[in-house]
C-alpha cells in the first residue's frame, strides 16, 4: 500500500480512534458483566463489539505495516500525488480529470474525481508526463488513455 505523509497519518487517527473506542466497549463489558449474568444480550452485545474493534484495530496495524511512504519526486513536467490531470480516452472519445491521491480511502464526494496511487489508473499514470500514453487494464478490460494536461493544485509537502 502507497501513501504520503498525510495518508499514513489519517491511518494512525484511524487506529487511534478505534481504539478509543474499543476501550469504551471494553468498560461496557465489564459494567454489563457487573449488573446482570452473562447470558444478558448486553453483555454479549459489548463483547462482540469489542471484538469487532480487535479485528479493525488489527487489519489497520497490518496495512499500517505494510505502507510505502510516497514522497514527491519533485519533476514539475511529471505526474505527482495531488496533481489534477486531465485525460482522453480515444477510444471512447472520453475526456475527464482525475487527482492522483495516496490515501486508502478515496474520498468519493471531491470536486474532482480522485484516483489511489494503489489502483491500477493512480498506478498508471504517476510519474508519466503530458502527452504520454498509459495503459492500464481493470479486471479483464485494458483501457488506453493521453496525458492531455497537469495541473500542479497541490501544495503540501509529501516528504
Amino acid at each position: 500500500m502507497k501513501l504520503d505523509k498525510k495518508g499514513l497519518e489519517e491511518l494512525d487517527k484511524k487506529i487511534k480512534e478505534c481504539e478509543r473506542k474499543r476501550k469504551v466497549a471494553m468498560l461496557r463489558v465489564g459494567e454489563e458483566a457487573a449488573l446482570t449474568s452473562k447470558e444478558n444480550s448486553g453483555f454479549d452485545d459489548a463483547k462482540q463489539q469489542v471484538n469487532l474493534l480487535n479485528k479493525e484495530i488489527t487489519d489497520l496495524r497490518n496495512l499500517q505495516a505494510n505502507v510505502q511512504v510516497v514522497q514527491s519526486h519533485g519533476k514539475q513536467d511529471r505526474i505527482d500525488v495531488g496533481d489534477v490531470v486531465t485525460i482522453y480516452n480515444k477510444e471512447a472519445d472520453d475526456r475527464f480529470e482525475v487527482r492522483l491521491v495516496a490515501s486508502y480511502d478515496v474520498n468519493l464526494f471531491a470536486d474532482v474525481e480522485e484516483a489511489s496511487i494503489n489502483s491500477p489508473l493512480g498506478e498508471a499514470l504517476y510519474g508519466k508526463k503530458k502527452g504520454d500514453v498509459v495503459n492500464y487494464s481493470v479486471e479483464d478490460r485494458n483501457f488506453t488513455v493521453c496525458v492531455e494536461e497537469i495541473s500542479k493544485t497541490h501544495d503540501r509537502a509529501l516528504n
